[in-house]
């Protein structure tokens, strides 16, 4: 018998060690995957911040060099180009050649005047192309020219993609143009993610609708067949993929992407895990949790066995083994806790409970004291002390309760069990004697179990204090 108890003890602890190690391994691992999403989600935004307060830097420049270059001698020659075209290109030319070279010097290599109808007029870059129409590649020049705002944003040229940055031009209070300062979009984006893999990507129908060279400067993109790629930047995979660049932040193997939305297009920053420190203290850090988690597991698996052997045996010394509330012993021991407070004692005995064992068997009448056990410890407060003192009788010890408190409270337990359903539908019901502390326990134990004996005497199933 002993060898099947120890048997069983051992399977209880192993079961509940092994499943808190299971539980504390998938806690871990939510703990980790949090960890990773949000260290990846705030090095997108740290990213996405880098990249918006350049993109805001560029802008307020722009905006700066606009107001300083464009004066009104500039105005006034660009309003004569709709008398004399060709006179006035030479004109401005000659007048703005000084500062254009001022602004090439600091990065500001693409400069373009348009006329009404987003007619070039000078490319500074291209001093030789001029006179055709923009409107049809060039939205951000139709736009400046019929709302009269200045436009700052990507956009997909005849050959390639730049940053523009595109301002109405009034003279006399009229609209006679417009004004560019562009970037070229990978010297852009190369100061903004100097330490990752940068891709561009531009939406297919877009590209092929702007083009209008034969040879096509773009690749299909490998990450997504749907998109072009900047040739030069394209990146070496195995395969195809197919991302979706919604999803912002795409984990795989080695490296991780990140999709920077932009009209018809995404700024994809690609970084390895190996150049990420932080990412890999993070993975660091859990492979040393797991470890220890483990060894942790393996210890207590073993140490914790005894006490929990203890525990039991504690327990079983304790409580009251058919009702599993406590016995003598353990009332004892909770009586020490409470013995210098005010307290009152009720003290039930089942009503002709020996004539329910005669009448039904013993395993009845054992069912019948564990329900009135579970139907009392539901209807008695947190504090109260209920245990079994013997055969069909039961005492609560109620702290920091008087007299008719305890009455009260002792009507409310009788009459909860005389309404209780029981096995087969026996009808069950109590006498009650209650008695409020005289200072030793015995007595006032003594003058409780008077009180039960008055209860039954007078006719049972009632309270008596």
């Amino acid at each position: 018998m002993q060898k099947i108890i120890d048997k069983r003890v051992t399977l209880a602890i192993f079961t509940f060690f092994t499943l808190l190690f299971i539980a504390v391994l998938i806690l871990v691992n939510i703990k980790y995957d949090q960890q990773k999403k949000e260290y990846f989600q705030n090095l997108y935004k740290h990213k996405k911040s880098l990249y918006d307060n350049e993109i805001k830097f560029i802008n307020k420049q722009t905006d700066l060099v606009k107001d300083l270059v464009i004066d009104k001698k500039v105005l006034e020659i660009m309003n004569s180009a709709y008398g004399d075209f060709n006179a006035a290109r030479e004109e401005l030319i000659k007048y703005f050649m000084p500062k254009y070279k001022v602004l090439s010097k600091y990065g500001m290599k693409i400069v373009h005047f348009h006329l009404l109808n987003g007619i070039s007029f000078v490319r500074f870059h291209n001093l030789d192309l001029y006179g055709d129409s923009l409107l049809k590649y060039r939205p951000s020049v139709e736009y400046v020219q019929q709302y009269k705002r200045h436009y700052h944003g990507f956009e997909i040229g005849k050959v390639k993609s730049v940053y523009r940055n595109v301002y109405p031009l009034f003279y006399n209070g009229k609209l006679i143009g417009s004004f560019e300062i562009s970037f070229d979009i990978k010297k852009f984006i190369s100061d903004i993610f100097k330490n990752d893999k940068i891709l561009i990507l531009y939406k297919k129908n877009i590209v092929d609708s702007k083009l209008i060279t034969k040879k096509n400067p773009f690749k299909t993109c490998r990450l997504n067949p749907n998109y072009y790629v900047n040739s030069e930047s394209n990146l070496t995979l195995k395969k195809n993929y197919n991302f979706d660049f919604t999803k912002k932040i795409i984990l795989l193997k080695r490296f991780v992407i990140f999709a920077y939305p932009f009209k018809n297009g995404y700024l994809i920053s690609i970084s390895n895990y190996a150049n990420l420190k932080k990412y890999n203290l993070i993975v660091n850090n859990y492979k040393n949790k797991i470890l220890l988690i483990v060894i942790i597991y393996l210890v207590a698996v073993v140490g914790l066995l005894a006490l929990y052997v203890f525990c039991d045996m504690k327990r079983q010394s304790e409580y009251d083994q058919l009702t599993n509330v406590l016995n003598r012993h353990g009332c004892f021991s909770k009586l020490r806790k409470i013995r210098n407070e005010d307290y009152s004692v009720m003290i039930m005995d089942i009503d002709h409970f020996k004539k329910i064992n005669d009448t039904y068997g013993h395993d009845v009448g054992d069912e019948i004291l564990k329900q009135l056990a579970e139907y009392v410890s539901k209807n008695i407060r947190k504090d109260d002390v209920f245990c079994r003192w013997g055969g069909e009788e039961f005492i609560v010890i109620m702290p920091h309760t008087n007299l008719n408190e305890a009455k009260i409270a002792a009507e409310k337990v009788r009459k909860i069990i005389e309404h209780s359903k029981f096995i087969k539908n026996i009808p069950v019901t109590v006498s009650i004697g209650v008695a409020k502390s005289v200072g030793d326990f015995d007595k006032t134990l003594k003058v409780a179990d008077e009180n039960l004996y008055k209860a039954k005497n007078s006719g049972r199933n009632q309270v008596v204090g």
